[in-house]
């Protein structure tokens, strides 16, 4: 039988494609490269979603709000409790914030940090990143790849093959770093077990990306007030 769309999948394809509009209309906006990885995570899952109708094949099924505030809280916990120990002798987090926010640099996330003072930079970053760029990364691979990889192998190393294709192109920045001490930190702990990992098993526990989405959205947001200040 020919599963037909519903409320959740014509909601996840307006997302999507407000996302793409989004991504594309911000980077000739500010002059800047477009975002290859961020338009290809989401467009990946938007044709996979075209192709089967189903939300829930790309982690965005719907759960009810008291499974995402407390997947959403058990995820930051453990993300604030990875970053806590790790960051404030490694500095990985704070040298990629550095980078990030150079005036030469054109990461669409932090770009909102130079074009406007005060809050406003504040409130375009949470919201770009939350609805653009973390959610696309989140949508491709803890929501579209995790349910691909699921059911050929398991949910354990789908998590794993998952949380590994997503540190491979982090390897880049990691390499970048001073130290070999904070590539590591960056790469082993921050890419592949507290984004990878942590956040790929509430995925698996709920069956959705938005405990995770949350999760990572007010992560990074945390950091950056903490490490860059208003």
């Amino acid at each position: 039988m020919e599963k037909k769309w519903t409320g959740q999948e014509i909601f996840a394809l307006i997302w999507l494609i407000l996302a793409i509009a989004a991504a594309i209309i911000f980077s000739f906006w500010q002059a800047i490269s477009l975002p290859v990885f961020t338009l290809l995570f989401l467009l990946i899952p938007l044709i996979g979603l075209l192709i089967r109708k189903d939300a829930s094949k790309i982690g965005m099924r719907k759960i009810s709000s008291s499974q995402i505030l407390k997947w959403a809280a058990i995820n930051l916990g453990a993300l604030i409790l990875i970053y806590a120990i790790f960051e404030p002798w490694s500095g990985a987090y704070t040298f990629l914030l550095d980078e990030a926010t150079k005036a030469s640099a054109t990461d669409p996330t932090f770009t909102w940090l130079k074009m406007f003072d005060g809050v406003g930079g504040w409130v375009g970053m949470l919201l770009f990143s939350g609805l653009v760029t973390i959610f696309a990364e989140e949508l491709f691979f803890r929501g579209w790849l995790l349910n691909l990889l699921k059911p050929k192998v398991g949910g354990f190393w789908a998590n794993v093959i998952q949380a590994a294709l997503f540190t491979l192109p982090q390897l880049v920045l990691a390499l970048m770093m001073p130290t070999p001490i904070m590539g590591i930190v960056y790469g082993l702990v921050y890419a592949f077990s507290a984004i990878g990992m942590i956040n790929g098993w509430a995925a698996l526990q709920t069956g959705a990306i938005w405990p995770n989405l949350i999760a990572a959205t007010v992560m990074n947001f945390i950091l950056c007030l903490i490490i860059l200040g208003i």
